[in-house]
């Protein structure tokens, strides 16, 4: 992951349009493929709550410099009731297998949307 961060700014505003565009569609739309995953301890919590999480996450839009230091609006909290949801999206090869080695092609990048509770890290 460490190639990442030395990418060019503008293949970080093209990752973070494209890491926006999967969030808000919670999984794969259009061009942007992936899949949108939570712990067991996000869904022991019942689909009410996942709803409500899901809903949060795709809304999500206070990036800055503090929850967002290299500008690629791939992680996040929100608060659902009394739990802190954190999310992650991170990057793969179309196998799932291994870091994205193009990070901004679609068709060589699958992203993975994690949904999790405070407590899963």
């Amino acid at each position: 992951m460490s190639e990442i961060l030395d990418l060019d700014p503008r293949d970080a505003a093209i990752i973070a349009e494209q890491n926006d565009r999967f969030r808000q569609a919670l999984g794969p739309t259009g061009d942007v493929k992936g899949r949108c995953v939570v712990t067991q301890a996000m869904a022991a919590l019942g689909p009410e709550l996942q709803l409500a999480a899901l809903r949060e996450v795709a809304a999500f839009k206070t990036f800055t410099p503090n929850n967002d230091p290299y500008a690629f609006h791939d992680m996040g909290s929100v608060q659902i009731g009394e739990h802190t949801v954190f999310w992650r999206i991170d990057l793969y090869d179309p196998d799932y297998h291994w870091g994205a080695e193009t990070p901004t092609d679609l068709g060589a990048t699958r992203r993975v949307l994690t949904i999790m509770l405070a407590g899963d890290l």
